[in-house]
């Protein structure tokens, strides 16, 4: 009896508590972001420019206002050099700067930035490309070959002719992240081909390449310069891309895995090049960067680390990302499964096996996964019946058919890739301890129940597991418990508010429904 009391408490309390930690970290992050971007900061060039002959030119890309920064004060001082002109087009502006004479010449510009982050992205609001630049974002250059066979091929084999645009170029984003090697060897060569034949690049040779796939896709995308605000002792140029999609330019950067757009502090520069100061001939430049924060705005950082911290999963190393995130999935396919058992009525083939499996599906491409699933358990199947009549123990049983589950994966991934399917590489993840059991369920199931009620049960599995695909597969809801892990105070208020429950499951009335409608007999 106290227990049914203290039922409702329980999930009350811990429906206020995930309700109270999310609000309160929001609220946080949105504070640190304050904390650490807020205020002027200044970005400084400093150039030393050696002209042979007169007339050498040096042009250096001015920073322009964008949605999270706005230019307060710019200082160039150039000496003896003519000012020629500021060159300004809709994708970024530079300073011209002559020599009169041949000679050494320095100079310095200074830029104070205000750092305002309302919101987070750094695309700037322009016009909508005319013809002939979506043209030059697409056009193939010495260094984005992206008509070249080996661009073409590895486009071919990371999408299909069914996915959208936008799918396309998420596939694209995500073989760049995964499939490309970072290296920090400045003197590697960074055109497209040389980094995807060699699956390695520094970070303009990985953003090189994404370009490339990008164009030969048919998708207009443009490379950019920048630099990250922040302090730093020797500060270089950062490379990203903008892709235009749906009338939009959103950012991607492969290297850091920012998608759709920037964080605050990444402040373009130019774009369409990867130059910050450019030198004509006859002419050589030694330029250096400097950023450091000139004045504070809005909460001041602290330098120190804070308890709350253990909480956010993102300071965490980026390889740990994709399996914590992984793991986070598996308590919200566990509540699918059990709203389904618990109130439609559904059974299923273990507890967890549909949760498993649609996450199989998630990590893996959902028609190689399931390719392979059909055919493990058909021959599967097949294959239990034979061994029934060995009369073997349980467990050298399991492990008979686990081998041979391992077998029937390996060797169906291959004849996939033999007929130019171009399997997933990931089909591996398909759990082969819950195949092996699913297997010898559906067997003993069929010889205890008959062969309808083991395809029922069959059919319930794969009925909760695409429905726990569905919810698993959604980008957004794995973003957020990532990023809010205490949302699931949630799932636990859930799942005993489903252990409560002691209704009626939707299948019973269905089952019992000549009971709810009296007959014409009983009515008389």
């Amino acid at each position: 009896m106290y227990e049914r009391k203290a039922a409702p408490w329980v999930i009350g309390f811990l429906l206020l508590m995930g309700g109270f930690s999310f609000g309160l970290r929001s609220y946080a992050q949105r504070q640190t972001a304050l904390s650490e971007y807020r205020g002027l900061w200044r970005l400084a060039y400093d150039v030393k420019l050696d002209a042979d002959e007169a007339g050498v030119r040096v042009q250096m890309a001015v920073p322009r206002d964008t949605s999270t920064a706005k230019i307060v004060r710019q200082n160039v001082n150039y000496a003896e050099l003519r000012n020629e002109r500021l060159r300004t087009s809709t994708t970024q502006t530079r300073l011209s700067l002559l020599a009169p004479q041949p000679g050494r010449y320095e100079v310095s510009a200074r830029f104070d930035l205000d750092l305002r982050p309302k919101s987070t992205g750094t695309v700037e609001i322009e016009p909508t490309p005319t013809a002939r630049e979506i043209e030059r974002w697409l056009r193939a250059t010495p260094t984005l070959q992206s008509k070249s066979e080996t661009v073409v091929t590895i486009l071919s084999s990371i999408r299909s002719e069914s996915d959208s645009t936008a799918e396309q170029l998420r596939k694209i984003f995500e073989y760049c992240c995964s499939e490309l090697a970072h290296i920090d060897r400045s003197e590697t060569i960074n055109d497209a081909e040389t980094v995807l034949r060699e699956h390695s690049g520094t970070s303009l040779g990985k953003v090189h390449a994404m370009l490339a796939l990008c164009r030969a896709a048919n998708i207009p995308a443009r490379l950019v310069t920048g630099f990250e605000i922040r302090e730093q002792p020797s500060p270089q140029p950062d490379y990203w891309l903008e892709a235009f999609i749906g009338g939009l330019w959103e950012a991607y950067d492969p290297v850091r895995r920012y998608s759709k757009k920037m964080p605050p502090d990444f402040i373009p520069v130019c774009r369409g090049s990867e130059q910050v100061v450019v030198v004509s001939e006859k002419g050589t430049a030694e330029v250096e960067y400097s950023i450091h924060r000139v004045g504070e705005g809005g909460f001041v950082s602290s330098s120190g680390q804070h308890p709350a911290d253990v909480f956010d999963l993102n300071r965490l190393p980026l390889s740990m990302h994709d399996t914590l995130a992984v793991i986070l999935l598996l308590p919200l396919g566990a509540l699918v499964t059990a709203v389904f058992q618990t109130i439609v009525g559904v059974r299923t083939i273990g507890t967890f096996s549909p949760t498993l499996i649609a996450l199989s599906f998630v990590l893996a491409d959902w028609r190689t996964g399931v390719a392979v699933f059909a055919l493990v358990i058909l021959v599967g199947l097949m294959s239990r019946a034979l061994l029934d009549r060995l009369k073997l123990l349980m467990v050298p049983r399991l492990g008979f058919m686990l081998t041979l589950v391992v077998a029937i994966l390996v060797f169906t991934i291959s004849i996939l890739d033999y007929f130019r399917f171009t399997p997933s590489h990931q089909a591996v993840l398909l759990p082969l301890v819950i195949l092996t059991m699913t297997v010898e369920r559906f067997y003993v199931a069929s010889a205890e129940d008959g062969v309808p009620a083991a395809v029922k049960l069959m059919l319930g599995t794969m009925l909760v597991s695409f429905c726990c695909y569905l919810t698993l597969g959604w980008r957004h809801v794995g973003t957020l418990v990532f990023r809010f892990p205490e949302v699931h105070l949630v799932t636990l208020a859930a799942f005993i508010f489903l252990g409560r429950y002691t209704g009626y499951r939707l299948t019973e009335l269905w089952r019992f429904r000549d009971l709810l409608t009296p007959n014409e007999t009983n009515r008389s």
